[in-house]
């Protein structure tokens, strides 16, 4: 399986994330006042805009992530670790890539099994072990137990417990994936809310100027004040 997509998919996926921006902010109440009305159209306004001008950006490193997903899945382990149970060499058995939540650094997991007591010990791709840390309670820091339970042939119940206190928590799995909602107001909101090449440098020319403008005020008045300052020492 390749993670890089073709374009379009990015494109796509883009645009869905600025169509529900925009969806969150008409669904204000209707029955505002007109300045309030004001305020939602000029907030609409520089949504569409900003999104518009960070699209390219945004999707070339969209792909560049990607593109490095499957460099990284590329590799091959380089040396073969030995069971802690029975000092034989073990067997290379699946990799997979394994991305640090707080931070864009990728890294590859090296699953190796041991074909005697059949454990399993995990190294990176710069062949340091990787020790998944247990779950642990919020109220007493004890390390948490699990199990798992089958509700129906669609979900299973996974359930985390403390020994020490009386912590739980529970969510459910659905084993089946559900399909996707068809959206049917897509292609009409896309045309409303995605700009066209030309809309965005109408919007980007006009934010400019915008800019522009505002920073000669702010000269202005720095100039004025400082005038002041010289006629009323």
């Amino acid at each position: 399986m390749t993670h890089l997509k073709p374009k379009q998919h990015y494109i796509d996926r883009y645009d869905k994330n600025t169509i529900e921006e925009c969806r969150r902010i008409t669904k204000r109440p209707k029955n505002q006042s007109q300045a309030s009305k004001i305020v939602k159209n000029v907030l609409l306004y520089i949504t569409k805009g900003e999104r518009a001008i960070n699209k390219d950006e945004t999707i070339s490193k969209w792909m560049e992530y990607d593109e490095k997903k499957d460099k990284m899945l590329k590799k091959e382990p380089k040396f073969f670790p030995t069971c802690l149970n029975c000092s034989i060499p073990m067997k290379y058995d699946i990799k997979e890539l394994y991305e640090q939540l707080d931070s864009d650094k990728l890294h590859i997991k090296f699953f190796f099994v041991c074909p005697n007591c059949r454990s399993y010990r995990i190294f990176l791709e710069n062949n340091k072990e990787y020790i998944p840390e247990k779950p642990k309670c919020p109220e007493c820091n004890t390390v948490l137990l699990g199990k798992v339970t089958r509700k129906n042939n669609k979900q299973h119940k996974h359930i985390s417990y403390c020994t020490n206190c009386n912590y739980k928590d529970s969510w459910n799995m659905t084993l089946k994936p559900t399909m996707p909602k068809v959206d049917l107001n897509l292609s009409k909101d896309r045309r409303k809310y995605c700009l066209t090449e030309k809309e965005t440098l109408e919007y980007s020319n006009a934010k400019f100027d915008l800019e522009a403008c505002s920073k000669l005020l702010e000269e202005h008045e720095k100039t004025k004040k400082k005038n002041n300052q010289l006629k009323n020492p």
